[in-house]
């Protein structure tokens, strides 16, 4: 299910060692139209997933923090991962 207008909002989970600019995990999140907190985690080699990190770390079940980047710094994240993932970089 994808946002009705479109829009997402990125978060980097920053946990121990890690930075926004080299999270944990990289995080999108949007209203559901019938008004859900829902959130996917990017997944190398799979992509956009379905996930709970926000829940996790709410509850205590993950250490760390969820810093707000913009769509171009989640893309460059995710295009780097790829790549690695590839041996290109």
């Amino acid at each position: 299910m994808e946002p009705e207008d479109g829009q997402y909002s990125y978060l980097a989970w920053v946990d121990w060692g890690s930075s926004s600019a080299e999270p944990d995990a990289v995080i999108r999140t949007w209203t559901s139209p019938q008004g859900y907190d829902l959130e996917e985690r990017y997944i190398t080699e799979s992509g956009w997933m379905r996930s709970r990190v926000r829940e996790e770390l709410d509850r205590g079940r993950r250490d760390g923090r969820l810093d707000p980047i913009d769509k171009a710094t989640a893309d460059q994240i995710v295009e780097r991962w790829e790549q690695r993932r590839a041996g290109q970089a």
